[in-house]
């Protein structure tokens, strides 16, 4: 019901058991949702999964011939992230303010200030945190159904060093955590997450951020669809701007590869080179032509 009621979806035979419950038409109560067009990633899964499927068929006799060998591919979309500009980031920071869970809300902050994934995020202990030194270490990554997993990739075990404010951030918000756990006087569990669930001490559920994402820019001038990950870009796109090259970025980030970050803030790089060169031309010409008449 919370999710209806801030403008959510709900399935069809919920919505008409509710109906019912409130002995109201269902056409009076719900307006029917535009069916959602498939984007081509999940096409070509699904392309992916029926040729295997198909071509298990053939081996074991109940068909002759895999049809699918006869399609055409589909490629892969790339769909463009969602990056808030320098100052719609410094309001989600004001926004950020306004949330009582202190454990989502630092977890939020962090994710902007250092551009390490959800899981990765999650996942994380008091032990990786070093902020004495402003580093963290990444060393695990926690799934959708909060399994601990190993980093997405090999390059994603890193360290990662924190902005400056950050390591007092954390220290202040350690401080806040330790006194709740204490409050609750054994209720919710002390692990050692940095960012656990606050009402268990167990690790916080993956689709929560994103939750509290929604419920903090609805009705603002940010952009509608930001969700956690538009942190990662964000922070990346401030730290391109910010004069950053490919190599330290794809460090930062845990890229396999630096064509991988190439490839994906290539739009980013280019508008960055693109003011570099008019620098570099006011510069050299201070203003007058060529030769400075």
């Amino acid at each position: 019901m919370t999710q209806i009621t801030q403008g959510g979806k709900v399935l069809k035979n919920r919505a008409r058991a509710i109906a019912d419950y409130c002995r109201v038409p269902l056409d009076k109560l719900f307006t029917a949702a535009p069916p959602e067009q498939l984007n081509s990633n999940t096409i070509r899964k699904t392309q992916h999964m029926l040729s295997a499927l198909l071509s298990k068929a053939v081996q074991k006799g109940i068909i002759r011939f895999n049809p699918m060998l006869n399609t055409e591919p589909i490629k892969a979309q790339r769909i463009p992230a969602t990056v808030m500009n320098n100052e719609q980031a410094q309001l989600f920071k004001r926004l950020l303010k306004g949330v009582e869970n202190i454990n989502v809300r630092a977890l939020l902050m962090t994710a902007l200030c250092t551009g390490m994934r959800s899981g990765e995020l999650r996942a994380l202990q008091w032990e990786d945190v070093d902020t004495q030194r402003g580093i963290i270490n990444v060393n695990k990554n926690l799934d959708n159904k909060n399994r601990i997993t190993t980093p997405k990739t090999k390059s994603s075990t890193r360290y990662v060093n924190m902005i400056e404010l950050l390591p007092e951030f954390l220290e202040h918000y350690h401080n806040e955590l330790q006194a709740y756990i204490t409050a609750m006087h054994g209720r919710v569990a002390d692990n050692g997450i940095v960012f656990p669930a606050i009402t268990t001490g167990e690790y916080m559920n993956s689709s929560y951020p994103n939750k509290v994402i929604k419920q903090l820019i609805r009705g603002t001038e940010l952009p509608q669809d930001l969700h956690i990950h538009s942190l990662r870009h964000t922070f990346t796109s401030l730290m391109i701007n910010s004069g950053a090259d490919a190599k330290v970025v794809q460090t930062t980030l845990g890229h396999s590869s630096v064509s991988t970050t190439q490839d994906i803030y290539s739009h980013v790089f280019a508008e960055t080179l693109a003011k570099s060169m008019k620098r570099v031309g006011r510069a050299l010409t201070d203003g007058n032509d060529i030769f400075g008449k």
